[in-house]
């Protein structure tokens, strides 16, 4: 009986032996080029944390002027210190190519100017220099090149991306016959799975957007479903004009400028009686007196979140009004004193040989009557 208990031992302990010894095999060990992509991941969240700016910058490959431009602005936006209050980068499946890496990138951050915590992940590039120092490069896009055009996508989009492209040169024709201006640049377009991905690449102070775009940079857009449709193309791409028109600026342009001239020429592809309801509603908001003045709404900055409701939808009433009465020639020779620093108080004077406060009474008017 001791020697049938000795027995069992030996082959339970045989039986159990590889599934011993394959619990114990060691991972495998990572290269020196994936050690220093760690490394320095672990460099650019501690800078975040320590809103260092100028330390985080020098971790990143700027030899892509928009993704140079972009990147810092998306520095700018924390750099003060009081933004961020959790930061963490958790970078995976790197794959090394000579001098280049691949790898997923997640990314969750806490901000003072959000109520939650927010996770994004994507895919992101590395570069490394002639001293064997790696950089950061940005997100990992698969490029589609057309005429005048870069579509940019994540790797799994490109029907999507290929998909825009097939109404884009539409849409591009439409959108600057709408402002007499063809900008001689390339339009740049980045695609984007959510709003996380997205936002965490745009400035992480921003709640949750279908779209962005500043003087220099690409254009970024929700790619969710069936993709970006003309409307919000052609929205984004009137921002992107205005931009130019100002030499790569804001120029004098009030924000709620921008977006009512955006929304204006988007309108063309709003769905039936949009237009109308949206007339209605800033009527109503305005006969009771909720509608803010244009001064609470002419910077993004400063303008309160609560506000920007009135932004978009106010903007385009006005404009709707100004091209009605005097018609498109005149708007946009208005929107070119703007592009040309000129405020919109001399604008409307030069233009309309009115005063702006004369031109919003009268828009004031014709909004309290307006049926349709």
């Amino acid at each position: 009986m001791h020697r049938s208990r000795i027995l069992t031992l030996v082959l339970a302990l045989l039986v159990a032996l590889p599934l011993v010894m394959i619990a114990a095999a060691p991972t495998q060990a990572r290269t020196v080029d994936e050690d220093a992509i760690f490394a320095l991941v672990d460099a650019m969240e501690d800078a975040v944390l320590a809103a260092d700016a100028e330390g985080y910058l020098a971790l990143v490959d700027q030899s892509d002027p928009v993704f140079a431009l972009e990147h810092t602005r998306w520095v700018e936006d924390w750099a003060d210190g009081d933004l961020v209050e959790a930061y963490d980068l958790t970078v995976s499946n790197i794959t090394v190519t000579g001098d280049e890496a691949q790898a997923d990138l997640t990314v969750e951050w806490a901000v003072t100017t959000l109520l939650s915590t927010i996770v994004a992940s994507y895919p992101v590039r590395f570069t490394q220099d002639e001293a064997g120092t790696w950089y950061y490069a940005g997100e990992d896009w698969v490029t589609l090149e057309g005429d005048g055009f870069l579509i940019r996508a994540f790797a799994g989009q490109e029907d999507m991306a290929a998909a825009i492209n097939e109404f884009l040169p539409d849409v591009y024709d439409y959108t600057t016959s709408s402002l007499d201006y063809v900008p001689d640049v390339v339009l740049e377009i980045k695609l984007y799975p959510d709003e996380f991905s997205l936002g965490a690449n745009v400035l992480l102070s921003l709640p949750p957007i279908a779209g962005w775009t500043e003087p220099g940079e690409a254009i970024k857009m929700l790619a969710r479903n069936e993709g970006p449709s003309p409307r919000v193309l052609s929205h984004e791409m009137v921002h992107f004009l205005t931009f130019e028109m100002a030499d790569t600026s804001h120029g004098a342009f009030p924000w709620w400028v921008e977006e009512g001239i955006a929304e204006y020429v988007a309108s063309a592809y709003w769905r039936e009686g949009q237009i109308e309801q949206t007339l209605w509603w800033v009527q109503g908001q305005s006969m009771r007196g909720d509608f803010p003045a244009w001064e609470t709404l002419a910077n993004f900055e400063e303008t309160p979140y609560e506000d920007w409701q009135y932004v978009y939808p106010g903007g385009f009433a006005f404009v709707y009004y100004l091209t009605e009465t005097y018609g498109p020639e005149l708007r946009n020779d208005w929107l070119w004193a703007m592009a040309s620093n000129i405020l919109i108080d001399s604008a409307t004077m030069t233009v309309f040989m009115i005063s702006f406060d004369d031109l919003d009474a009268a828009y004031q008017e014709w909004l309290a009557v307006y049926e349709s």
